[in-house]
């Protein structure tokens, strides 16, 4: 590789972090714009069962990177992968906004030990396949306008997102079992 394409991966890994950091910026301003009061608890923090706490942080992430999954195979895709970064900030904001504003104090060390650990880890699961992403979408799309043929690669492409998913669920019972231990040991 050349040293123009790696320093294009991390410019691109920079500007996808930076679309995921302006989501979360955005869910808390809009935390606050809608009045700042919490409509309802949040049922991950009452759960006890060690599967439902792992299902329930898996699969917000797991949709969000079937959806960037999809979003590649399309020429004309490539422009909307980052809204799906996009999108998990404004969650990963709205949920910080309610958990400050909600809770007593020593639930924000489940804030600093569970959810925010896990929401940059899932972060950089998505920018990573964002990148991959954006990439075949780029491909795919050389193809359609040039007359001659360009190899892609559905194979790779797709053996990296079931690697991405694995990391994902890895994470996600990690941090159902981390979320058991603070709970127990919190009292929250």
């Amino acid at each position: 590789m050349s040293a123009v394409n790696t320093h294009g991966k991390v410019v691109n890994l920079s500007l996808l972090a930076a679309v995921f950091i302006v989501g979360i910026i955005g869910g808390v301003t809009l935390f606050m714009l809608g009045g700042g009061t919490p409509q309802v608890g949040i049922p991950y923090m009452d759960k006890a069962d060690f599967i439902e706490r792992a299902v329930d942080v898996f699969t917000p992430a797991f949709l969000s990177l079937g959806a960037i999954f999809l979003l590649g195979f399309g020429s004309i895709f490539a422009g909307f992968v980052p809204l799906v970064l996009l999108y998990n900030g404004l969650q990963t904001g709205l949920t910080l906004a309610h958990i400050y504003t909600s809770s007593p104090p020593q639930k924000m060390f489940l804030v600093l030990f569970i959810i925010v650990p896990y929401a940059v880890f899932s972060a950089l699961v998505l920018i990573v396949g964002c990148r991959e992403a954006m990439r075949l979408s780029v491909s795919i799309f050389r193809i359609t306008i040039s007359s001659g043929y360009l190899p892609v690669d559905y194979r790779l492409y797709i053996n990296k997102f079931i690697i991405l998913t694995a990391i994902l669920l890895t994470g996600a019972i990690g941090n159902a079992f981390i979320s058991g231990v603070f709970t127990k040991i919190l009292g929250v």
